[in-house]
């Protein structure tokens, strides 16, 4: 379970929360809004884990956002202190997708390149 900081990424938060419950519906190619049978293709050690790729091949490199293919960066208001931070993967700025990271470890190197938005 994870608290989302809605207060300062309310439209991430939103974006992951719609993906978890399958509440969209479908992509308008056809693809299902939801994580339900995404996996974890990524781990990195003392790094994070990654998941989320809700595209239909599921290899970590799909996914799409309930606003369209990707939206964009919102809030770098969370730093990534801790283990267990909660945040977008990214291809570079403004392009978040469905893919998320789970952080094992503090990874400040991450704070205003990637969006955290949740714990």
């Amino acid at each position: 379970m994870f608290e989302l900081f809605s207060d300062y990424c309310p439209k991430t938060s939103k974006n992951f929360e719609a993906l978890c419950t399958g509440e969209q519906g479908l992509t308008k190619s056809g693809i299902p809004l939801c994580y339900k049978d995404s996996l974890f293709h990524r781990v990195v050690p003392n790094g994070w884990v990654q998941g989320g790729d809700i595209s239909p091949q599921r290899k970590g490199n799909g996914g799409e956002s309930i606003y369209g293919p990707t939206f964009e960066d919102e809030c770098f208001g969370v730093p990534h202190i801790k283990r267990g931070i909660l945040g977008m993967a990214n291809k570079g700025p403004h392009s978040n997708g469905s893919q998320f990271y789970i952080t094992l470890e503090p990874t400040p190197w991450m704070d205003r390149t990637y969006v955290a938005f949740g714990f």
